[in-house]
């Protein structure tokens, strides 16, 4: 198990289930503290807006005591309560550790027009404009990072334009730090050209 307090703690128990030796049940004996490791974390918080609007808080740490951990499942608690599972990889861990409150994500509407490029070749241009402004009401300063979508094209006619960027996976990744009591406002802009006479339909796939 994980626990959580103000600096970022490893407290490992063990406890057994069914003895192999004995056949006795062990499943609802004490949990025993085999050992305690102290490490440092990096924190960082995670947005995907178009999805869902909390910033979630994200814990990476990174065991280098001289006690080597077993690769396996974990469970976290935060304050004595549980929050999450994950997995220790050996001497590093990520866990996500739940919604921040102090952190709060203007989603606004996007604003969509069209332009025609070229006298000739007729072809149609959707702009596509987006705004995300992230309030941070934290006594301290977060590092964030947010994740938009941006459609791609898989017809050779349709070409998917983006002011400043080259997306090939189609994912717009934005990291800031944003000061306590502060906001940052986000833009993100591209435009999908098609020949005048199609009718174009974004569809998501999962």
């Amino acid at each position: 198990m994980i626990f959580l307090r103000n600096a970022l703690r490893w407290q490992i128990t063990y406890y057994g289930n069914i003895s192999q030796a004995t056949g006795e049940d062990w499943s609802n004996s004490p949990l025993v503290v085999i050992g305690i490791i102290d490490v440092i974390p990096q924190f960082i918080h995670q947005c995907v807006p178009s999805k869902n609007p909390n910033c979630f808080l994200i814990a990476f740490a990174i065991n280098s005591s001289l006690f080597p951990l077993l690769a396996g499942d974990a469970a976290v608690y935060l304050n004595n309560s549980f929050v999450a599972k994950t997995k220790v990889k050996n001497v590093s861990f990520t866990c996500c550790l739940g919604v921040d409150p102090a952190l709060n994500v203007d989603y606004k509407p996007v604003k969509k027009y069209h332009e025609q490029v070229g006298l000739i070749s007729k072809i149609s241009s959707t702009v596509y404009e987006k705004v995300i402004v992230v309030r941070n009401s934290r006594r301290d300063s977060v590092l964030l990072t947010i994740k938009e979508q941006i459609p791609c094209s898989t017809d050779e006619k349709i070409k998917v334009r983006m002011e400043g960027s080259k997306l090939d996976n189609g994912i717009l990744e934005w990291t800031v730090v944003i000061h306590s009591g502060k906001s940052t406002e986000l833009h993100v802009k591209w435009a999908i050209e098609h020949p005048k006479d199609e009718i174009v339909r974004i569809v998501e796939r999962r």
